[in-house]
C-alpha cells in the first residue's frame, strides 16, 4: 500500500543517487586530460586502480579504473649525478619511452583528488613498468637515489609523487603495487629500495601473473 511517507522516502533514495552520482562526475574530471576511465564503482568506498594496460581491466563494482593515457613527449631532465648514472649504464635504461607514466599533471590531479574525495577511496593500487616509472623495464641490479631519479623520470616527477604520496599517507588511505614484473618475486626489494627515495617506506610491492582487476575483486592483494 502506498503512503505519502513511502513516496517521501523513495524521493529522498532518488535525490541521494543522483546527487551521488553528480558529485561523482565533477570528481572524474579531473582525471580527463591524464586517464581514460575503464571502470566505475558501484560502492562507496571504493579501490582506485592505475595501470597502462588495457588488457588488465574488466568489470568491477568495487574499482575505478584509471587506464593511463600516453603523455606528450618530454625532455627528460636529470641532476647531474643521475646522467652520469644514466650514461654509464646504457643497459639499465634502456626501456625509457618519453610518453610513458603517469605525468607530473595527472599525479597533481591524484593528489588533488585525494584532497577532495578520499572519504571516497578505500585504497589505492598502481602498477609498476610504465605507471610509478617512465621505463618499459626494471633492470637496475642495484638501487640509490640517481638511479631512482632515472627510473622516476626526473627530480620535478618525484617531487609531485613524493607529495601524491604524502597526501594518502595523511588521509590515511592504503597504497599499493601490483606489478607483473617478475622481479618483484624474487628481488622485491630493490623495488622498496626504489620508493625509499618518494618517501613511500610503506608501500608494499605484490607480484602477479594474473589479469588485475579479477585478482583486486577476489581480495587477493596485499596490504601496505
Amino acid at each position: 500500500m502506498y503512503s505519502h511517507e513511502s513516496g517521501f522516502a523513495l524521493s529522498i533514495s532518488k535525490s541521494f543517487i543522483v546527487l551521488f552520482f553528480f558529485y561523482f562526475q565533477i570528481g572524474m574530471d579531473l582525471f580527463r586530460d591524464d586517464f581514460i576511465i575503464q571502470t566505475q564503482p558501484k560502492v562507496n568506498p571504493y579501490i582506485i586502480f592505475i595501470d597502462d594496460t588495457i588488457d588488465h581491466f574488466t568489470s568491477s563494482n568495487i574499482v575505478l579504473g584509471l587506464l593511463i593515457k600516453p603523455t606528450l613527449p618530454f625532455q627528460l631532465k636529470l641532476s647531474k649525478p643521475a646522467y652520469k648514472v644514466w650514461v654509464s649504464n646504457p643497459n639499465y635504461f634502456d626501456g625509457y619511452d618519453d610518453t610513458l607514466g603517469i605525468s607530473e599533471h595527472g599525479f597533481l590531479m591524484l593528489t588533488k583528488f585525494m584532497k577532495l574525495y578520499n572519504n571516497e577511496v578505500k585504497s589505492i593500487i598502481l602498477d609498476w613498468d610504465k605507471t610509478l616509472t617512465v621505463h618499459k623495464t626494471f633492470r637496475a641490479k642495484e638501487m640509490n637515489k640517481n638511479i631512482a631519479e632515472c627510473y622516476f623520470g626526473g627530480l620535478r616527477r618525484m617531487k609531485v609523487m613524493r607529495e601524491f604520496f604524502r597526501i594518502c599517507q595523511r588521509k590515511n588511505i592504503n597504497v599499493s603495487v601490483l606489478t607483473c614484473n617478475s622481479r618483484a618475486r624474487t628481488e622485491n626489494h630493490i623495488f622498496m629500495k626504489a620508493l625509499t627515495f618518494l618517501n613511500a617506506n610503506n608501500i608494499k610491492v605484490q607480484f602477479t601473473d594474473k589479469i588485475k582487476v579479477p585478482q583486486i575483486n577476489s581480495g587477493d592483494i596485499i596490504e601496505s
